[in-house]
């Protein structure tokens, strides 16, 4: 068979198929083709080896889901492309030095690699430029055996080593780590080291990382990176974990760990119920259990992350993994902490943190470590015998921090944060503890700066309170009551308006995307200097326009 057409199409059902597709994708590129595409009618493949491409210059296209018709049409049908493992150890896709390889319509199960530092379940890249689009992972696995220090291992589903890889429109449901007594298991479901990494209208929910049998250091239950550049749009985080017993020494980011990024980019994107088991030992300043922004080393140049239009929610977070009997160890310490490094967040919303959870934690946290020791938050670097901390700091604009176990926002170790136009209330110790400084927010303790304010009670601040946070208004259908930057106005009108609206800083930006009728400011909170802010009841004033 040539793999011409549907008539001539290579033999997917018998063992070893994966020899003649990779032998008809080398043919067609020695026979001077200048791009290959690959259509993989409906079904089941059996994978008792993976599919190897490597140093291939022109574009390749593996795509699923065909009717697999004889009348040489590409008609996609009801019945998805899957690939799933039938033999120990095997992964599905290996692919080296590809220069434009591209993967949709697939569905990967059971994919599993077991070894010292293995990465990739399903697919492992290695300095290529790869696209995977409306794909689906579930079940895929890496197993540590015995990784060294400063040895990496990662990904699930997923693991991309330099190169640049864009997922696309893709599901992750279920893929984890097991096993091993490995130093570092990145990535439950994605790894990517050094790597310029995309993730856009992604799903990842049920990722873990599992320490249940060694001593590791594991970041990320859904995602995990070293390096590279990192952008994170419109995605869900559902669920996604890390857990461990007593020798579990450091769990940290239960959905996304970032380390040592140049820059990460997210936006749009909503995470809950995600979560670290940490019980016991290890470093439990270090640990977090939603996102974990981490620099290692300024030598490098700082780590900047911008996080926008974001929501952290911890209402689903299971109260089963507690500290052991007689322990006053604090297992994990914050829903989202920033280590090191950059970050400026506008527009999000963090509340609820650690969930059901009765030990304390804080919402967002700071920090910047003493770094006169070659160690750091549990990994081991060796840098020239030089080891140096990167400084810290922390920029929250339009940010709603509410309903934590403690603390809302708590900067450590002397680095910097500051707030403006943020609404931090409802935590049940403080909102905000060692800012650099505090203007235009509403807080629920007294604080220095211009603007600042605390509502008398609750139901003087007058919002729908969680999970949206909205404000209301005593504008009839004048502000939204039910969703995270979405919906439409169609809330009642309300008997006095929240002191939140029309609070923000003088000339802050995003005026004229809040709709009319607006006053002069914006809203503060996460919905300030959106199209998703409440309306103003007060006089607008006269505006006059001279031409």
């Amino acid at each position: 068979m040539t793999g011409a057409d549907w008539s001539n199409a290579l033999n997917g059902s018998r063992d070893g198929f994966h020899i003649d597709v990779k032998t008809a994708i080398t043919t067609a590129v020695a026979g001077g083709a200048t791009e290959v595409n690959v259509y993989f009618a409906g079904g089941t493949y059996s994978v008792t080896n993976q599919l190897s491409l490597s140093s291939i210059t022109i574009p390749v296209k593996l795509s699923g889901g065909y009717l697999a018709e004889t009348d040489g049409s590409l008609a996609k049908g009801e019945t998805a492309t899957t690939f799933s493992r039938t033999a120990n150890n095997v992964r599905h896709i290996n692919a080296s030095s590809m220069s434009d390889l591209r993967i949709e319509g697939i569905s990967f199960s059971g994919g599993y690699v077991n070894g010292n530092a293995e990465k990739g379940g399903a697919v492992h890249l290695n300095a290529s430029t790869t696209v995977i689009a409306n794909c689906l992972f579930a079940g895929n696995r890496f197993h540590d055996t015995n990784n060294g220090a400063g040895s990496f291992s990662g990904g699930g589903a997923v693991a991309a080593e330099s190169g640049n890889l864009n997922l696309k429109d893709c599901t992750f449901n279920g893929n984890y780590r097991s096993g091993g007594n490995a130093n570092n298991g990145t990535g439950g479901a994605v790894y990517a080291k050094s790597a310029n990494l995309i993730v856009s209208g992604c799903s990842f929910s049920g990722n873990y990382l599992d320490g249940a049998s060694a001593l590791p250091h594991l970041y990320g239950g859904a995602i995990g990176t070293y390096y590279g550049n990192v952008t994170i749009t419109n995605c869900t985080f559902q669920g996604n974990y890390i857990r461990g017993p007593s020798k579990t020494r450091t769990g940290s980011g239960g959905a996304i760990a970032i380390r040592n990024a140049k820059t990460f980019l997210m936006s749009d994107s909503t995470l809950t119920g995600n979560y670290v088991g940490n019980t016991s030992g290890g470093t439990q300043s270090n640990s977090t259990g939603i996102m974990l922004l981490d620099d290692l080393l300024e030598s490098d140049g700082l780590m900047t992350s911008v996080v926008e239009r974001c929501v952290f929610d911890s209402r689903t977070v299971p109260n089963t993994i507690k500290p052991p009997s007689g322990s006053t160890q604090v297992p994990v310490q914050s829903d989202m902490l920033v280590s090191g490094g950059r970050l400026f967040m506008t527009n999000c919303v963090i509340f609820s943190a650690r969930g059901n959870h009765s030990y304390s934690a804080y919402s967002i946290r700071s920090q910047q470590y003493s770094c006169g020791k070659k160690g750091y938050g549990g990994y081991s670097y060796a840098n020239s015998g030089t080891w140096t901390c990167a400084p810290c700091s922390m920029e929250l604009v339009n940010c709603t921090i509410a309903d934590g176990k403690t603390y809302g926002a708590y900067a450590f170790d002397g680095t910097e944060m500051t707030l403006k136009n943020c609404i931090a209330y409802g935590n049940s110790v403080s909102g905000v503890v060692n800012a650099t400084s505090i203007e235009y927010s509403c807080i629920q303790e007294p604080h220095e700066g211009e603007g600042n304010f605390v509502p008398e009670s609750v139901e003087a601040l007058n919002w729908t309170g969680a999970p949206y946070y909205h404000l209301l208004t005593k504008k009839a259908n004048g502000a939204i009551t039910n969703g995270w930057f979405s919906g439409t106005y169609e809330s009642a009108r309300t008997a006095a308006d929240s002191p939140c609206i029309d609070a923000g800083a003088p000339h802050s930006p995003g005026l004229d995307l809040e709709p009319m009728p607006h006053g002069q400011r914006i809203n503060l909170g996460a919905y300030g200097g959106t199209q998703w802010a409440s309306m103003t009841s007060g006089s607008i004033g006269l505006i006059l326009v001279v031409k």
